[in-house]
């Protein structure tokens, strides 16, 4: 069984943002925790999910010109990074490159999976994503 964090949510106020992130800055130095500051504008297409009431899969692909601002987190080797990357909205988000230039799949439901981590650091995650939500953040989920 794998365990995983799912997160969604957007910022009510994007003014909070540069407190935000640098709260989880000092969250991961304080664990000495890997990290990587993103501010990249995207520009290109963008392939994306729709939900819909059937069980099939809908996708879209349509122009973007966007810009992804945020912070990538590295806990531990045996957990997967945590995305706390938002778009210009304020919107949870992360666009993944694509093999093909200027094409990117939006990511709005990130997840973290860390069943291959220490349980220490699943705790350390939902107490960041505590503190974050706490503060910064309400409609974190």
């Amino acid at each position: 069984m794998g365990i995983t964090i799912h997160y969604h949510g957007k910022l009510d106020d994007t003014g909070v943002l540069p407190e935000l992130l640098t709260a989880a800055r000092h969250f991961c130095f304080q664990r000495h925790w890997k990290y990587l500051d993103v501010d990249d504008r995207i520009i290109g297409t963008v392939e994306r999910w729709i939900p819909s009431e059937d069980e099939q899969i809908h996708t879209e692909t349509a122009p973007i010109d966007d810009t992804l601002r945020g912070i990538l987190i590295s806990p531990h080797k045996g957990c997967e990074t945590i995305t706390l990357t938002f778009d210009q909205s304020g919107r949870l988000c992360y666009y993944d490159p694509e093999p093909q230039p200027g094409h990117y799949w939006e990511l709005r439901y990130p997840f973290t999976k860390t069943q291959f981590a220490p349980l220490d650091i699943h705790i350390s995650i939902c107490e960041l994503f505590h503190l974050i939500q706490d503060r910064y953040f309400p409609g974190l989920i």
